[in-house]
């Protein structure tokens, strides 16, 4: 018969895709989680460095991206 194989072939494939979505949408989160640590990362040296933290790292002006 012809029908299993492909019943089996369109629940293979559908997983396939699955799991490719599931891969993207994790690397996806992993990347907006680091991108989110280092602007937090960022803002805290801008701030630090306005409150008289290191006067190497004080810009001329101050934080305009919020």
């Amino acid at each position: 018969m012809v029908a299993p194989d492909i019943i089996e072939m369109q629940r293979y494939s559908a997983r396939r895709e699955q799991s490719a979505i599931c891969r993207f949408r994790l690397i996806f989160a992993t990347f907006k989680t680091f991108y989110g640590v280092v602007r937090l990362a960022r803002r805290d040296r801008a701030t630090y460095s306005r409150f008289g933290g290191h006067p190497q790292a004080v810009s001329g002006r101050p934080d305009a991206r919020r």
